[in-house]
């Protein structure tokens, strides 16, 4: 039973590893390093709310937006986790983006707690190699079967133990969209 999860380290390096089903953080094996990432800097705090730039803010940055939240409201049950004491349903939020900058050759999607309370952060929902011309996931795209996900794009083991959304069981959460670009001489 093993699979990859992948980590950021210093230089926002995406590192690959082999890890084992069910366990949290990264377990020993061989690497693949991604260079050239660009990560650029545009974080959900889904209880924070949805960041709703200018006209002329939205232009110039990449951007990341959903339906299912109002700027400082609250999550919906429906992205709250079922199980560890609570009773969401577990459904992964409609996001969409623009901004996406020229030359990128595909996108990285991450929900991520750095803050749980297990020493390394907590994966919710780690989506990669999105085609650079997805611009928006359905409500429930982040099912295990990942059959309503952009084709080629992949979804790798959170720490829930299993492929797919895992929703959110603490206060602060955060989604970021990553892009990776050629590699920089």
């Amino acid at each position: 039973n093993e699979s990859y999860g992948f980590h950021r380290d210093e230089g926002e390096t995406i590192v690959i590893e082999k890890r084992k089903l069910g366990t949290s953080g990264i377990v020993s094996g061989g690497s693949l390093k991604k260079s050239g990432l660009l990560v650029c800097g545009v974080l959900l705090a889904l209880l924070g709310g949805v960041i709703h730039p200018s006209d002329s803010q939205a232009s110039s940055r990449m951007v990341l937006l959903s339906n299912d939240f109002k700027n400082h409201g609250t999550i919906h049950n429906e992205q709250v986790f079922s199980g560890f004491g609570c009773s969401g349903k577990n459904i992964s939020p409609e996001l969409h983006w623009k901004g996406i900058p020229k030359g990128t050759r595909s996108l990285a999607l991450t929900a991520y707690d750095p803050n749980a309370p297990t020493g390394s952060g907590w994966w919710h929902w780690v989506l990669i190699d999105l085609p650079a011309t997805t611009t928006h996931l359905a409500k429930n795209a982040g099912t295990s079967d990942g059959a309503s996900l952009p084709k080629g794009s992949f979804q790798a083991v959170t720490d829930f133990g299993k492929k797919g959304y895992g929703g959110l069981v603490r206060l602060l959460e955060i989604v970021r969209i990553t892009t990776f670009l050629p590699s920089m001489p």
